[in-house]
């Protein structure tokens, strides 16, 4: 099988500066588009899966964007620098919620030696992909989503009051809006947030299907680009390198107030 993948990231319209970042492999950036094609016959695919994700990072320009760098930056290097074989997805499961709790307690460290970060935290949603399926991590209001015959399918849910004031008191989006504090996450890496990454293992996947990590300035709570017109984007047949500049496009559009970020991903 051929793997796709495809990453962008914007500002938006109102923030001057990004504090987005995006990890493909073993690539970190912020860059408008980045591309790769990998065949599951790879034999590092084979051993160790490929690991990709999404950080939002927060507490002002400098504590935002350097938590979300510096937190993918230590997930990619434990990932890829355990010499452990194996892309078993329960095996991958626990390494994670080591690497994560590792790169959590790394940033919380970094954060007290230095005023300007003392606020410094992130959101991180991601995957690490094998032939059997995908191990999913995330903590926050970053989301994934899987695109399956025409439906999206929401693989995680997001770590936040409007989240709870939904599901527990079964209010809408816009009552939920003037909730207190409705935006405020319970769950996120750093000093100011309870950290405990959410693990779900997702056999679903099949050929055909197509996978979208993305911070909240793409896809949100009363923000973001609308369901119908998100849904309708992603179930075309459009190339991921058009599809990925698109959205951050329709992003801008319909909303643009915040930095948006995605990694796509199709299963050929």
């Amino acid at each position: 099988m051929k793997i796709h993948l495809a990453a962008g990231s914007d500002v938006g319209t109102v923030r001057k500066r990004n504090e987005d970042c995006y990890l493909l492999g073993e690539h970190i950036g912020r860059d408008p588009l980045q591309s790769l094609s990998i065949h599951t016959e790879e034999e590092n695919f084979r051993r160790r899966g490929f690991l990709a994700a999404v950080a939002d990072g927060m507490g002002g320009y400098e504590g935002g964007q350097f938590a979300a760098e510096f937190v993918l930056e230590h997930l990619r290097d434990s990932f890829y620098h355990d010499t452990r074989d194996g892309a078993d997805l329960q095996m991958i499961a626990r390494q994670l919620v080591d690497y994560l709790h590792a790169a959590n307690d790394a940033l919380v460290a970094e954060t007290r030696r230095s005023e300007q970060l003392r606020y410094s935290g992130t959101t991180i949603v991601g995957f690490v992909m094998v032939e059997a399926g995908l191990t999913v991590f995330h903590a926050g209001d970053s989301r994934l989503v899987r695109v399956q015959d025409g439906h999206l399918i929401s693989i995680t849910q997001d770590h936040s009051l409007m989240a709870s004031y939904m599901q527990k008191e079964g209010a809408s989006v816009e009552e939920a809006l003037r909730m207190p504090n409705a935006r405020s996450l319970t769950n996120g890496m750093g000093p100011l947030a309870a950290f405990k990454p959410a693990i779900d293992i997702d056999h679903g996947i099949q050929k055909g299907d197509r996978v979208m990590l993305c911070s909240d300035g793409l896809y949100a709570y009363g923000g973001g680009v609308p369901d119908e017109i998100l849904r309708e984007a992603l179930t075309t047949g459009e190339n991921l390198d058009d599809l990925v500049p698109n959205l951050l496009q329709l992003a801008r559009r319909h909303d643009g107030g915040d930095n948006a970020t995605l990694i796509l991903a199709d299963l050929a």
